[in-house]
């Protein structure tokens, strides 16, 4: 079994709903076959309006081949991972019954064309990440150089 790729449960779905994040719509995976284990969450996105939330559901609906979020419940998937990490995001689920698969990166481009790739997400990030911490390592290098220069040795001093 592949750390990308493992069979999972649509065991309960949130259909488009007001909350304190905007409009969401939540579908929840019983996974099992390997570490990750458990229940995880897909979805979560805030859509901009009713009519995009629509077409999400809409478009999970036909992936797995049933017409109404609720019909999900019970359906049989392989949960999808960009990356090989414990605790990473889903990035899309595959129906069992259909073979389809529903991709939250390729369903946002269709609406966001200019969107940046999982990939290049990931790579920004880590980019971020790395500048992040080279300022980190100058400011340490720098508090280093002086920190004798702020010691007052108490054992010897007058």
């Amino acid at each position: 079994m592949s750390r990308h790729r493992a069979p999972g449960t649509i065991d309960k779905v949130n259909p488009p709903h007001m909350d304190d994040h905007g409009l969401m719509t939540w579908v929840f995976v019983n996974i099992g076959g390997d570490d990750r284990g458990g229940h995880q969450g897909f979805g979560g996105m805030a859509f901009e309006n009713e009519s995009m939330a629509e077409d999400y559901v809409d478009d999970l609906c036909a992936t797995f081949g049933v017409k109404h979020m609720e019909d999900l419940v019970g359906k049989k998937c392989y949960v999808l991972y960009a990356f090989a990490e414990v605790n990473e995001m889903i990035a899309g689920l595959e129906a069992c019954d259909t073979g389809k698969r529903f991709l939250h990166s390729a369903w946002y481009k269709r609406h966001h064309p200019d969107a940046q790739s999982v990939l290049e997400r990931r790579r920004n990030s880590v980019a971020g990440t790395i500048s992040l911490l080279q300022l980190r390592l100058a400011e340490a290098e720098k508090a280093l150089a002086s920190v004798g220069d702020q010691y007052v040795d108490w054992e010897t001093a007058p």
